[in-house]
């Protein structure tokens, strides 16, 4: 499979980053964008480990709706989340294009299903979320538009909770 890059828009994205204020930039981070359900999600490139095709999942009985199984990747048997069920858009979507966003936290591996990838940006804080919502902040991509971004810690204990 082969990558092609819009340099038009990698130019523009450029522009617009150029324009942004001194403080805005400062504040920015790197985003790696999915697809979940149709609805665009988030998670700071830091809290990312890796991004692995869609392995075999074998069930686990007795697991609650969100966590689909367990997977094999490389000799380490991790726990797979359904990132849709967890954030209530309904079960996931196992497509071609579907992938494991590998995370980790308090010490914990997992994998979230996503049914594809997006891209990675930089991005900007737009507004902050609070309470126990796995939704940490809005970022303000490149382009204009806004994406939620996922709290990973948040993520992990909504799933140590069963959801």
């Amino acid at each position: 499979m082969t990558t092609s890059f819009d340099g038009d828009a990698l130019l523009s994205a450029a522009e617009r980053a150029a324009e942004m204020p001194a403080a805005a930039a400062e504040e920015s981070f790197d985003v790696l964008t999915f697809w979940v359900a149709g609805e665009l999600y988030g998670l700071r490139l830091s809290e990312v480990s890796e991004v692995a095709k869609l392995p075999a999942i074998t069930p686990v009985p007795g697991l609650p709706d969100v966590l689909l199984g367990a997977v094999n990747l490389r000799g380490e048997v991790l726990a797979v989340a359904d990132l849709a069920t967890l954030l209530g858009l309904g079960a996931a979507r196992m497509g071609p294009d579907a992938r494991l966003v590998m995370v980790n936290a308090g010490g914990e591996r997992a994998g979230l299903l996503v049914d594809r990838i997006g891209d990675l940006v930089a991005a900007v804080p737009a507004s902050r979320s609070g309470g126990a919502d796995i939704v940490a902040l809005q970022a303000l991509l490149p382009d204009g538009s806004l994406v939620a971004l996922l709290s990973v810690d948040r993520v992990v204990e909504a799933l140590s909770r069963g959801a």
